[in-house]
């Protein structure tokens, strides 16, 4: 007899903890199915023109300055950061320096093919050279400003002859 109650023990006491967890899984789990994003979650649009730069000063570069640090210097904190200035989907949003144009709307080959230019051809014969490109870069390269609009510097990069191609390509795929 002692047999039989102590089978019936345990399986009450199985039952008993079957029930308790899963009460507390079913509280877990509406917990976990809450929802984890804001109402206007994902951002698409940053304005990042609403914060005041008015403070900002150019602070100028100095080539050997960049070369001493880089060449001899310590390699810097490698402390991993999550990414700032991303919406809760990790993409960047639409802002004064970026625009998404893949997988926002669908691209005519042509906007494609044509690449992020926004004129059909700038026209460069009364352009200024205001300074050289600076350090931060392997390749030569200059600023330079248009008359029409002298607040909108362009920077141009020049390839090394045996590897042509090689910044401009890489800018305008990164752009």
């Amino acid at each position: 007899m002692s047999s039989k109650l102590a089978s019936r023990a345990v399986v009450a006491l199985a039952l008993a903890a079957g029930a308790f967890v899963s009460t507390e899984g079913g509280s877990a789990q509406s917990t976990r199915t809450t929802p984890r994003f804001y109402p206007d979650d994902p951002i698409a649009a940053d304005d990042d023109t609403a914060f005041d730069a008015s403070g900002a000063s150019e602070i100028e570069l100095s080539e050997n300055f960049d070369f001493l640090v880089n060449s001899f210097g310590s390699p810097g904190d490698r402390t991993p950061l999550r990414a700032v200035n991303v919406n809760s989907l990790d993409e960047v949003p639409d802002s004064s320096w970026f625009s998404n144009r893949i997988g926002v709307r669908d691209i005519p080959i042509a906007e494609i093919v044509r690449g992020p230019n926004k004129f059909p051809r700038l026209d460069a014969e009364e352009w200024t050279v205001v300074r050289g490109k600076g350090p931060g870069g392997f390749h030569p390269g200059f600023r330079a400003v248009h008359p029409a609009d002298p607040k909108q510097v362009y920077q141009l990069e020049v390839d090394p002859p045996d590897h042509p191609q090689m910044a401009s390509g890489a800018e305008l795929i990164g752009t």
